[in-house]
């Protein structure tokens, strides 16, 4: 389905306030461009998810095509601006805005390029060099040293890079998972490189505590999520559990990852032991973690305890996991508890746990629409036009 007439126009008119301000004409009539072939594209839609996302990945599409993240454009009188400066202006993460940004490069052709004429006018600037006409070595001259200038920089920008942190860009650079998963290994070497051996042993469980070591923590997490992607659920298991093991704390939020692993996994007594080391965790993914477990032991009593529990810490869970939420918003950076950000970011870990436990999407179902009526919360679906929606979905994966 294609983008709403409406939706295109306030896209639009985001992205020419944006290139009034921080741009050029030509940025805009590049942008212009590539919002006009999508707009013709009936099976690409940019209708679900916040518009700041999407105007964020057409800029950058235009940006990465023009150039524009070159640090060395001020040679050739070319504009320049960070990808994280490009973000802060469209006000979302770089992470969002190049998701955005991939998702729109699927829809176009591959050779397709939106490149941007991002050359400034010297007269703008306050500094320059005058020259004779027939001064051509004194131009050669400026020539070198403004190279050499130009060198040092890029030196000086690499060096203020740690290793694992280069190594982590390109991994977030990847298209390709394993391209990804190879620099975030090194990332991991070079992250632990940082860390002095003894501390391993001394803060075993505290590790957060040293500051050196939350690289390394973080990395292991980005690690475990590109396994998660991949399919390889164990992997991803063991990663977790080390970190947890490190870093009992969990100022990470590890044991909500983990947790719907394990009841993919079957994994009954990690997740009792996870239980117990969190017992006094009352948020709405370890509730409706725990009514998931308790649902797919046959432990009844419990499971419907635990979903009361869940629906009463966070309403909106329910409609994400049945789809009837904004399932393709990008996932939120941080949020608060009760939020519809809370429920995105427990789709992201959970859902799989949920479609493959058998029938428990359709108790979910049976128990909130209970919970809705006492409730007086509108919901989008009679409960029984929305059980044969999700047996249709189930038919269509099947069929995949």
């Amino acid at each position: 389905m294609a983008t709403d007439k409406d939706r295109i126009k306030q896209i639009t008119d985001i992205v020419k306030t944006h290139c009034d301000e921080c741009f050029n004409e030509d940025y805009y009539k590049t942008t212009k461009k590539l919002i006009d072939k999508l707009k013709k594209n009936k099976d690409f839609s940019m209708d679900k998810g916040k518009i700041e996302g999407w105007v964020a990945g057409l800029l950058y599409i235009v940006g990465e095509d023009s150039g524009l993240f070159n640090q060395t454009n001020w040679i050739e009188s070319k504009e320049y601006i960070s990808k994280t400066d490009m973000a802060k202006i469209a006000q979302v993460s770089v992470a969002t805005m190049k998701s955005r940004a991939s998702k729109i490069r699927e829809v176009l052709p591959k050779n397709a390029k939106f490149v941007a004429d991002i050359t400034y006018e010297e007269d703008d600037y306050d500094f320059c060099f005058d020259f004779d006409d027939d001064d051509e070595e004194d131009r050669y001259q400026v020539d070198e040293v403004l190279k050499k200038m130009a060198d040092m920089l890029n030196h000086t920008i690499a060096t203020k890079k740690e290793e694992y942190e280069v190594y982590m860009d390109k991994a977030f650079d990847c298209y390709d998972i394993d391209e990804a998963m190879e620099n975030m290994k090194l990332a991991l070497m070079h992250a632990k490189k940082k860390i002095p051996d003894r501390l391993f042993k001394q803060l075993e469980g505290q590790l957060w505590l040293e500051l050196d070591a939350r690289p390394y923590l973080l990395i292991k997490a980005e690690l475990a999520d590109l396994y998660y992607l991949k399919d390889d659920y164990e992997s991803s298991v063991e990663l977790y559990n080390d970190i947890l093991r490190l870093n009992k704390n969990d100022n990470q939020g590890i044991r909500y990852k983990i947790f719907p692993l394990l009841i993919l996994l079957d994994k009954k007594d990690q997740i009792e032991n996870l239980i117990k080391s969190y017992e006094g965790d009352d948020c709405a993914s370890m509730l409706y973690n725990k009514a998931l477990y308790y649902y797919k032991n046959k432990n009844e009593l419990n499971a419907k305890a635990f979903l009361k529990k869940a629906f009463d810490a966070n309403e909106y869970i329910p409609d994400y996991l049945l789809g009837m939420g904004d399932i393709n918003s990008p996932l939120p950076e941080m949020y608060s508890f009760g939020s519809e950000e809370e429920a995105r970011f427990y789709l992201e870990c959970a859902s799989l746990a949920w479609i493959e436990t058998e029938g428990a999407l359709f108790w979910l179902i049976d128990e909130y629409y209970l919970y809705a009526k006492k409730n007086d919360i509108d919901l989008l679906f009679t409960k029984k036009e929305l059980k044969v929606l999700i047996k249709q979905a189930f038919e269509e994966m099947k069929n995949i």
